[in-house]
């Protein structure tokens, strides 16, 4: 609905325009009224209304002072001027200052409707505008393209910025007022980024976010840190970014800043005890070595060593030891005269059957024929 105000520093009057027009049937409600410019200035500021109406005449402040003073502020609102004189100088600053309509006392009711139904018209051009700008404005800030109009009025004092993975959300309805917006940006391979302004923008993002998630219609959320002027929304965007790609590590579908930091906190303590894990392979490999046995050695479950063993050194865990296991052997070959079965054991194999078979897989010939070609001896 539109927000009303109404300035008039005569009670009759104001209560008539309060009650002149069916608000209702245009989507209109009035939230607030003003006897005098000075407290007009403070209602507009904390209702920031769509409408305002306004005598040309009050005591301490004129309908023209009152538009002078909220003119920088202004960006799709509109104000209709009363005004009991006709007289061109009137109309002409009221008109400079941008006032949308001038209209004589006493107000004819139908005229009147027909001002707020233009007035309407012209609110929601604007405003397509302004959203149309406004969301292209912030997509050219995430990725620090080219800003030729940086003074865009974004007066929303704060900024929140998330990525979805996995997100099977189709047409979303955005939203634009004065008060908030929620912009959305696809971002292909099944990613969009869901930009946030208001004075609520990062409660709103989580409560979409939580919705999202409890419905299963995303797999992971990442939210970055919250800003307070939109052109810094790309450290947002890159901070979302770069918590998602660590979203395998973290094993948490909503990532936010504080998860993230208590991610890097043990991050470096479990990248260590991967390096050790991967050494212990690399001078153990003549043992009987199994992923549930190096788990154990450094206190991790055995399927979770196994997916952070492929992540941190992009090989698995048996893949690893098998490559080992099986360079040992090619060496020991070319420089040995050792028997295969021998050789076998010696890197980690009981039953030289099976060595021969893995070996002959990995290299496409057998032992023998290996020795026959590259032995030193």
């Amino acid at each position: 609905m539109f927000k009303v105000m109404l300035v008039d520093d005569e009670e009759l009057i104001m209560e008539s325009l309060k009650t002149t027009l069916p608000w209702k049937s245009l989507n209109c409600y009035v939230t607030g009224t003003a006897t005098s410019g000075v407290e007009a200035l403070e209602l507009y500021e904390e209702l920031k209304p769509d409408i305002i109406v306004t005598d040309i005449k009050m005591p301490d402040m004129s309908g023209i002072e009152f538009l002078k003073r909220i003119s920088s502020k202004r960006s799709t609102d509109e104000v209709i001027v009363l005004s009991g004189f006709d007289e061109f100088e009137y109309v002409r600053d009221a008109l400079h200052f941008k006032a949308f309509q001038y209209l004589l006392k006493p107000i004819d009711r139908d005229e009147f409707f027909t001002v707020i139904k233009k007035a309407i018209t012209e609110i929601e051009a604007k405003v397509k505008i302004q959203k149309s700008t406004l969301k292209q404005l912030a997509l050219d800030l995430i990725f620090q393209e080219d800003i030729k109009d940086i003074n865009l009025v974004t007066e929303y004092p704060s900024y929140t910025l998330m990525i979805t993975d996995k997100d099977k959300i189709g047409t979303i309805e955005e939203i634009h007022t004065k008060d908030e917006f929620v912009y959305i940006y696809p971002l292909g391979n099944e990613q969009k980024i869901y930009v946030s302004g208001g004075l609520s923008s990062r409660e709103k993002i989580e409560n979409i976010a939580m919705t999202y998630l409890e419905d299963k219609l995303v797999s992971t959320v990442a939210i970055g840190p919250t800003v307070n002027e939109l052109k810094e929304i790309t450290q947002s965007y890159e901070c979302a970014i770069h918590y998602l790609s660590k979203k395998e590590f973290i094993d948490k579908p909503l990532i936010t800043e504080g998860i993230f930091k208590e991610y890097q906190k043990n991050e470096s303590e479990t990248v260590n005890a991967l390096r050790e894990a991967k050494k212990y392979v690399e001078t153990h490999y003549d043992q009987p070595l199994t992923i549930e046995v190096v788990a154990n050695r450094f206190g991790f479950n055995g399927s979770y060593l196994s997916t952070l063993y492929k992540k941190v050194h992009k090989i698995t865990f048996s893949e690893h030891l098998k490559t080992v296991r099986i360079n040992q052997a090619c060496r020991l070959l070319a420089e040995t005269n050792k028997p295969a079965y021998e050789i076998a054991n010696l890197v980690g194999y009981e039953d030289q059957r099976y060595f021969s078979q893995v070996f002959k897989k990995v290299l496409h010939v057998t032992p023998s024929e290996y020795r026959r070609k590259y032995s030193n001896s």
